[in-house]
């Protein structure tokens, strides 16, 4: 699991998810992120600490 902190993470040529849609749809990219925008219910996110204690496994 790598961390990304935002879309250009994911690919140094593109600078963001606006910039990566108006490459694809040209003057609707904005429709298109609107209609992208509508369809996401719900975000979240999720962090995993180890922590001995909760651990099955013993100490070495």
């Amino acid at each position: 699991m790598m961390p990304k902190y935002g879309w250009a993470d994911y690919d140094a040529s593109r600078n963001s998810l606006s910039d990566f849609i108006e490459k694809i749809y040209g003057n609707d990219a904005t429709q298109h992120l609107e209609a992208l925008a509508a369809m996401i219910k719900n975000k979240y996110s999720e962090t995993w600490i180890y922590r001995e204690d909760l651990s099955y496994f013993p100490n070495k």
